[in-house]
């Protein structure tokens, strides 16, 4: 099973919540929930795997590996 990443930046966030996605297969199965920090940004997927750019306080980048855990994959 591949995942297929679209991203579109989200809107500005005026309540302080956190960012939550909906991760859906290529074939529409849901296969579960990321919650993303604050000030990331979607870099790449492959699998199970979904990358973001997370820029700590200083504007320093750092990748974070996130996996999606679900039993749709193979």
């Amino acid at each position: 099973m591949r995942l297929r990443a679209r991203y579109a930046p989200p809107p500005a966030n005026l309540w302080d919540e956190p960012r939550v996605y909906d991760i859906f297969a290529p074939t529409g199965d849901f296969l579960g929930r990321l919650t993303v920090p604050e000030r990331a940004s979607y870099a790449a997927s492959k699998g199970p795997f979904i990358w973001l750019v997370v820029r700590d306080d200083d504007d320093v980048p750092t990748v974070v590996r996130y996996r999606v855990a679900s039993s749709s994959w193979r």
